[in-house]
Formats: structure tokens, sequence, C-alpha cells
């Protein structure tokens, strides 16, 4: 309606008057009836006057926002609500205000499949309604926003809960449409273990953290110590007996909750005890120290016969002549007897005829028991022939420092620690060559050398050196071993010669 009427024109106040009395000459209509935030409104101020001046419209659109010159405007609301729209013009002679109610709603939304997922689990977001086909993601996460459609998928790594929002236009959208999304660790998967399985106060407990998500762990020993921050696996000591909650957070306690297992700690009782060997015997299938076979006998055993208190890993390797033969591992729990073989894959070697001694030795539990030693002898009254056409000598022996020893007897005279080289030859006259020999080198069961032998002719001979340090005046043994190592899943022994180390 007229607002303004010019003073220095009275016919036209008159016509002012006339005007007030009359139905309005003037409508603001908009298009859509029920806009959406980020969608234009069209607004058109028309008139049933002769004349609208445009240059005259004046626009203001409730949030701020305001246009002038025009009788068509549109605008774009960045906010839901009702907002006023004031329009002002000039029309035939008069100022006229108009105003109109524009209701602004938000129809789009964004949904999170699954809205409450586990960690690493695909969530899948789903966007409604939006104006366009290109959409900013920004999940929440610190991870980059990203561009896609409607639909897009992401993972979350950590736990919490993150505000995902969608920006229409390709980002140049004025709101984002959020959706919240909990995610959750799995904590059924996760576990704690601990070795020994049975702890005793003053012993350490290693506890391993299984199927978490970080190697950032932080620890409660629930004894009353300090809270650490450590991996995976950690160790700690119990000062006296009780039951404990041990507790593990991922991610270093900075997210997600506690993972607990409960820990008995008792006196060193039966199975309790600490572990140890206080018996060992070994001996045959028939419960001898001794035994004789023929050349080229299979299925040779030697037994072990332990008793040990505590519960733990034992780790043993069992010799012949001195040897490594077979190194087994196995976890003995609750304090009981135990036997173990020394293995039919293979068994005892039985190519050379003579005698051999088998023994073992303790790697762990340490051991102040002597280790005992049984015999077999090889005999040559076998249907299979003994091997010929390999020999192994030894021609010379040096020192080090400037000492010589005569080699007599497959024996020699060498001081406590020093060193001293053998110089020798292997003579190969079988019909077939040996592709890949091996040349092993023990003083008693520590190996000392290894030396790779290829393509040995029939009829070669070939020379080696190997230098060895006698560390001790005890009387020890030095064995040279030849394997034909062609098949690596099968090694053969060809030759053995032992050499005595006397003290000087």
């Amino acid at each position: 309606m007229p607002r303004h009427p010019r003073p220095s024109a009275p016919v036209l106040t008159a016509l002012a008057v006339l005007v007030l009395a009359a139905p309005a000459l003037a409508t603001v209509t908009f298009s859509p009836s029920q806009p959406n935030v980020d969608q234009a409104v069209t607004f058109v101020v028309t008139t049933s006057l002769t004349f609208l001046d445009p240059a005259t419209v004046t626009w203001q659109f409730g949030d701020g926002a305001t246009a002038s010159g025009q009788a068509t405007v549109q605008h774009i609301y960045g906010r839901i609500g009702t907002f006023n729209v004031h329009c002002r013009y000039w029309a035939s002679g008069f100022w006229f205000d108009e105003d109109v109610q524009v209701p602004v709603i938000e129809n789009r939304r964004v949904t999170a499949t699954p809205s409450n997922p586990l960690l690493n689990q695909t969530v899948a977001f789903q966007a409604y309604g939006f104006f366009s086909s290109s959409i900013r993601w920004n999940f929440g996460d610190g991870t980059e926003a990203v561009m896609g459609g409607a639909s897009i998928s992401h993972a979350y790594v950590q736990p919490g809960v993150f505000l995902a929002a969608a920006r229409d236009k390709g980002g140049a959208g004025l709101v984002d449409i959020t959706v919240a999304v909990t995610v959750a660790v799995d904590t059924s998967i996760r576990s704690i273990t601990y070795m020994p399985a049975m702890p005793v106060p003053l012993q350490p407990v290693t506890f391993t953290a299984v199927r978490f998500y970080t190697s950032k762990i932080r620890w409660s020993f629930g004894d009353g110590s300090s809270p650490v921050s450590g991996g995976a696996s950690i160790s700690h000591t119990y000062a006296k007996t009780g039951v404990y909650t041990v507790q593990a957070w991922d991610w270093d306690g900075a997210a997600g909750g506690p993972t607990s297992v409960s820990v008995r700690v008792e006196e060193p009782v039966g199975p309790r005890a600490p572990f140890g060997i206080f018996f060992l015997q070994l001996r045959f299938e028939d419960g001898l120290a001794y035994k004789v076979v023929p050349r080229g006998f299979s299925g040779l055993l030697a037994y072990a016969d332990i008793k040990y208190e505590g519960t733990g890993i034992l780790q043993a390797q069992w010799l012949v002549d001195g040897m490594p033969f077979r190194v087994f591992s196995q976890t003995l729990p609750f304090a009981e007897a135990a036997t173990f073989d020394s293995g039919r894959t293979p068994s005892l070697p039985t190519q050379m005829t003579g005698m051999h001694e088998v023994s073992l030795r303790l790697i762990s539990p340490s051991t102040s028991l002597t280790m005992p030693v049984i015999r077999y002898f090889v005999t040559a009254d076998t249907g299979v022939p003994p091997l010929r056409g390999l020999a192994l000598q030894v021609a010379a022996v040096e020192g080090l420092k400037g000492m010589a020893s005569d080699l007599r007897l497959d024996s020699l005279k060498i001081p406590s620690g020093a060193y001293f080289i053998l110089q020798g030859s292997i003579t190969y006259t079988q019909a077939a060559p040996l592709r890949f020999g091996l040349l092993r080198v023990h003083l008693g069961d520590e190996l000392v050398d290894l030396q790779i032998l290829r393509d040995l002719r029939p009829g070669e001979i070939r020379a080696f050196t190997t230098s060895i340090l006698n560390p001790s005046p005890e009387v020890r043994t030095v064995y040279l071993t030849l394997y034909d190592i062609a098949d690596p899943n099968a090694p053969k022994l060809l030759y053995l010669k032992k050499i005595a180390i006397l003290p000087q």
C-alpha cells in the first residue's frame, strides 16, 4: 500500500487517499512456496497500476541480505526458518511497501549404514534430496574431504563418535548435511594371554595383547603399580600371591575401553614350581645303554627319560659322536615325567662302522646334571656293501703362533688357548660325481667350520684347510664329517674322521 506521497503535488495527496481506500494494487509472490535451504527462491513484485519503475524497487530478504533495481529477483537462504521479506517500490507517483512471509525448510538428509559400525567396518553413506550429483564428503575423522556422488563408503580406523558431513553443489552449498556415526571396538576378538600359565611371586610374567588394532598398548597390572605404555608384549613381576586384574588399552589408552584378564599368582608348589629337570637318563628301546647293529640298519632310536618340576618349554639337542644331530622343543606341563626319542626321519646314522656315542645337550632349562652317554657299535657284517672310493686325510698341522704339532695316530697335543690349522685332502674315486658336498668340522659339540664342496669328480683329490682354537686344557675331539647334500631334505653322511686333542 502507498506510504510516502510527494508533498509538492496536492492533487496526488487526494489520489493517495483514494488509493488507501482501494483494493491492493501490488502483489509480491515467491516460488517455490516452501523453498529448501540452498535452493534459489524467485521473488516477483507485480502491480495493477499503470506504471511501476523497476529502478525504484528494493528488497530486504529477512536474513540480512538485500537487493535493488529489479522487480524479479532470486535469493538463496542458508538456514531454515520463517523470513519476513519486505519490498518497497515507486508506482504511479506513489511509494508502496509490501511484506511476505517465506518458510524455509530442509528436506535433504544423509544416512549411514550401519550407524554404529565396528572398527574397520565399511559404512555406506547415502545422500537424499540433494540438488546436485556432485557432493563434497567429510567423514569427521580427520581424513581429507573427498568429492563423490549421492552414494559413498568409508571405514573408520579409530573408535569414537564422528559427524560425517555432505555439502551440496560440489562443496559450494551453504550448509553441511550431517549424520552422526558411533564407531565401536569389537572387544570380543581381543584377548590377553600370559606365560607361564601358572605364575609365581618374583617370577616374570609375559603378557601378550592378541588381535589388538595397534601396537601401542597401555598396560595396568592390577597390583597397584602405575600403568605403563608398551608394545603388544610386556613383562611384569608380582611381589606376592594374589588374584590380579590385568588390563590393556589399545591406542595407548587414547580411545576405546580396556580388555581384561584375571591372573592368579600362587606359591611355587608342584606344577607351579620353577621349571627344572632333576632326572635324566638315556637308553635304547630295550632299556640298555649299549647296542650292536649291522651297517645300514634303519630305525635305530635313542630315548631320553626325564622328570621335571613346574611347567615350561624343554629345548634340547641330540648329539652323535659329539656332533649336533637333531634339535627338538616341547612344552612340558604339570610337573610330570616325559620320554623323547631321537627321531625316525632320519634315525641314528649307521653308515659308518665302529663305535658311536649318543648324548643330549639341554638348551633350556639349564641344569647341573651330568649328561649321560650311551653307545652303539655298527658292524660290517651286512648285505649292504661298505662305502668305497672315499678317503679323508689330514696331512699336516700348523700353529698360528709359531707352534708345530705332529699328527700321530689321529691325536694331537695342542696347548690351551692356541690356534692350530689342519691341512688335508679328500680323495674321491666313486663312479658317480658328487654334485654338492658339505665338510663339517666340530670341536666337541661346537661347530667351528663349514665348507661347501662342489662337483667332486671321480679320481679327484680336493685339498682343504681349517683353523681351530683349542679353548681349554681338557681332552677334546675334532670331528671331520663329509655329507652328500644334493638332496637338502635328506643329507647323507659319507665319511667321519675323529682326531683327539690332548693337553700339552
